[in-house]
C-alpha cells in the first residue's frame, strides 16, 4: 500500500490507472475516507465488500462526477432540482437505475443507485 498525501498531477493520473485497472483505492470525501474502485466491475466490488467485512445485503454507492451521472441514472425534472441543490456535497441521493447500465447488485439493488459527487478536490481530480 501506498500513501499519497497531496498528489500532483502524474500520481492522480497513476491513481486513475490503478482504478481502470481493477485496483482499490482510499480516498477523502466530504465527511468521511471511503474505499473506491471501478463500480461496474464485480471483482472491485467483490474485493470492497470483503475489505469492509460488509455484508452483501447492504448495498454500496457510487462516486462520480456530475456530469458522469446522466450516464448511470434516470434524470427527470424532479432528480434534477435535488441534484442541483445538493450536488456536490455530502449527500447520497438514491436514484433510479439507467436502462442498459450493467452494476453488480449490490450497487444496484431492485434497480436503484447511491450516488454521490464528493465536494473534495482529490476526487474532483480524478
Amino acid at each position: 500500500m501506498r500513501v499519497i498525501e497531496r498528489p500532483k498531477r502524474n500520481e492522480i493520473d497513476e491513481i486513475a490507472r490503478l482504478i481502470s485497472e481493477g485496483g482499490v483505492i482510499v480516498y477523502p470525501t466530504d465527511t468521511v475516507y471511503g474505499l473506491g474502485g471501478n463500480a461496474l466491475s464485480r471483482d472491485v466490488v467483490d474485493r470492497i465488500y470483503s475489505i469492509k467485512r460488509r455484508e452483501k445485503s447492504k448495498p454500496v454507492s457510487i462516486a462520480m462526477s456530475k456530469d458522469m451521472l446522466s450516464s448511470y441514472v434516470e434524470i427527470g425534472l424532479r432528480e434534477r432540482i435535488l441534484i442541483d441543490k445538493y450536488l456536490p456535497g455530502k449527500y447520497t441521493l438514491i436514484l433510479r437505475k439507467k436502462r442498459g447500465v450493467s452494476l453488480p447488485e449490490e450497487v444496484a439493488p431492485e434497480g436503484k443507485v447511491g450516488v454521490r459527487v464528493p465536494d473534495h478536490p482529490f476526487v474532483k481530480s480524478l
